[in-house]
């Protein structure tokens, strides 16, 4: 028998052990049909493949998870040295800034203390002027008095002042004594002596010829050589009669 004879027959496997299936010899051009076994194992192993190339393709993406977290924490260091770098950058700027205004307040006060020695040098300078100008001026006022104090004469002290911007007083210690020999000084608004004069006996004392009119002090016993405090009287002259002064000493 040929073949083809053959072609399309179909044998049954009646061995148990063998397991179920059938054969069929394909007839010229067709294609063999598989055994049922054959077909689960093609089936597991394709479920193998896929199960591996799921596995494989998780492999691939867990690397590529763990690459781009590498790459994260490489970024996320990167921007913490970034930024500690920055802020030494920063802190040290600060600190520059810190020790610039330092010195820029040290230089003010060094400027202010230099400022107030020039101002006490100057004050000084000019107290000492004016200590040398009030010297000058006592020395000067002690030469006027010294060449023209008026002593009162016995006439004058009998007499009450009937003369207008005529100055007439007595002086009188803290007993109420008269005192001899007190000078007693007129001054102007300006402070300039314009008359000078001596108490006499009964410690009286008067001017010969009117003051303007105008303020005047009346300063007694400046040097104090009496050793009695007098006070400084003020007065005014508009053109009437003065009424008499009575100045009184206290100890």
């Amino acid at each position: 028998m040929t073949p083809d004879m053959h072609s399309g027959r179909r044998f049954i496997n009646l061995a148990p052990e063998m397991g179920r299936g059938e054969i069929t010899l394909p007839i010229r051009g067709e294609r063999v049909i598989r055994p049922l076994e054959e077909e689960r194992f093609q089936a597991e192993d394709e479920k193998k493949v896929k199960q591996l190339d799921a596995l494989l393709q998780n492999i691939k993406s867990t690397q590529e998870v763990q690459k781009r977290v590498l790459e994260a924490e490489k970024i996320n260091q990167e921007e913490e040295t970034k930024k500690l770098r920055q802020q030494e950058l920063t802190n040290a700027v600060k600190e520059e800034e810190a020790k610039k205004e330092k010195i820029r307040q040290e230089e003010d006060r060094l400027k202010q203390l230099k400022e107030r020695e020039e101002l006490l040098v100057k004050q000084k300078q000019e107290l000492e002027t004016k200590r040398l100008q009030e010297e000058e001026k006592r020395k000067k006022e002690e030469e006027y008095l010294a060449q023209h104090v008026v002593q009162i004469t016995p006439a004058q002290q009998a007499q009450n002042p009937t003369v207008a911007n005529i100055v007439w007083g007595i002086v009188l210690n803290n007993n109420k004594q008269p005192i001899e020999n007190v000078v007693v000084v007129i001054r102007n608004a300006r402070k300039e002596v314009v008359r000078a004069l001596k108490t006499g006996v009964q410690g009286r004392f008067a001017i010969t010829t009117p003051l303007a009119n105008g303020a005047y002090y009346i300063d007694t016993d400046r040097e104090n050589k009496s050793g009695l405090k007098f006070p400084l009287i003020t007065l005014e002259a508009k053109g009437e009669v003065i009424p008499t002064l009575k100045i009184v000493g206290t100890a």
